[in-house]
């Protein structure tokens, strides 16, 4: 069966609605994967329910963007091996196509097939493929970088490959990282897998029906996140909520019509007690304050992160060595035992004594969490 060209979105164009397809960027989400994959924000997304909060564009995808014509050079120069992008090659691959209709990716681009040569230097083991293989780049921070360098690829972004094979009907592919803050890069080869693909083509077909059950009911059209809770709570099918403190929540869109009170609980928003919740909406000077800091706080983060991702790639650097100098900067990276008084051994074994050493500081923190 001949799939139409519009399943394959050519580098440069954009799809009018997400909502309307699951794409490559979608993959994580289907197998609830790494990075931030969760199955029930795909089904939300696609089921045409609105974002609590409204998605932003980071400074980090602007600089991946503006950084991937040039990775992908470097990924053709290194290799030797071409990556194509013109429609004429995406039209041919679309008589490959074997997706359903609802499936489509925006390909970053068609890799030339290997010489024997080339593919053994991808990795490759038997013989050297006869067609053309999926290339994806990815253009992460350095906090991110090394992290996969010591631990291997986000298994998201090997999915993301294996999407764009089953649209174009090719049976390989390459995920490129390359540091956003260097010009240091990771190459995977993704090669195809019969079982991975079966389960990927099975849970995005569950979870494209579930979307539809959502657009069925409506639940897009209502006003409020607590009234959209109430509406997903009677579609018994859908995929299980993540915990409400987990990472990927902070995240989503959708968190609010997701979790309802439960996210605003797990956020230590809810009065406690007899406490009081102050409104200040109608204050400028909290208007300002608050302004401020969301302003400012992504900056701070970045910064933490980009001495963090030094710290790692030092300690990668180093090795098992425990000293070492160099651009102005001597480090050392010992092991050593840290003592620390087991509180709650203390107190079973000896409750008097611990009563004697505890002594109870006032504190008051200030926690805040942008909504």
């Amino acid at each position: 069966m001949t799939q139409p060209i519009q399943q394959i979105l050519l580098p440069g164009t954009e799809a009018d609605d997400r909502a309307d397809f699951i794409g490559g960027s979608d993959a994580h989400h289907v197998l609830g994967l790494e990075p931030w994959g969760c199955p029930r924000a795909l089904v939300l997304e696609k089921g045409q329910v609105p974002p609590d909060v409204p998605r932003q564009t980071t400074k980090d995808m602007d600089r991946g963007k503006l950084l991937e014509p040039v990775m992908r050079q470097l990924f053709m120069r290194d290799t030797g091996l071409h990556v194509a992008q013109d429609g004429p090659v995406m039209e041919a691959m679309a008589q490959w196509a074997q997706a359903p209709g609802y499936l489509r990716v925006h390909l970053d681009g068609l890799i030339s097939p290997p010489t024997p040569a080339q593919w053994a230097a991808l990795g490759g083991t038997g013989p050297a493929p006869d067609g053309p293989g999926v290339y994806e780049g990815k253009v992460p921070r350095s906090a991110g970088f090394w992290p996969m360098k010591r631990d291997g690829p986000k298994l998201g972004y090997l999915a993301q490959v294996l999407h764009g094979q089953i649209i174009t009907g090719t049976r390989w592919g390459v995920t490129q990282a390359s540091e956003a803050d260097g010009l240091n890069h990771l190459r995977w080869l993704v090669q195809w897998d019969d079982g991975f693909a079966a389960d990927y083509l099975a849970a995005a077909s569950r979870l494209w029906a579930q979307a539809m059950s959502v657009r069925a009911l409506h639940v897009g059209d209502l006003p409020t996140a607590k009234e959209r809770h109430a509406a997903l709570e009677s579609l018994p099918d859908l995929p299980p909520r993540l915990p409400a403190h987990d990472s990927r929540c902070r995240r989503c869109p959708h968190r609010i019509t997701c979790q309802d009170e439960a996210y605003m609980a797990a956020l230590d928003l809810q009065a406690i007690g007899t406490e009081t919740m102050l409104r200040m909406d109608d204050s400028p000077e909290w208007q300002q304050a608050v302004a401020r800091i969301r302003e400012f706080e992504p900056v701070l983060e970045e910064a933490k992160m980009q001495v963090e991702a030094g710290k790692d790639t030092i300690k990668f650097l180093m090795g098992t060595g425990t000293l070492a100098q160099g651009a102005g900067a001597r480090v050392t990276y010992r092991s050593h035992d840290q003592k620390r008084v087991d509180g709650k051994l203390l107190e079973a074994k000896f409750p008097d004594v611990f009563k004697q050493v505890t002594k109870k500081v006032p504190q008051r923190p200030l926690l805040i969490t942008l909504l």
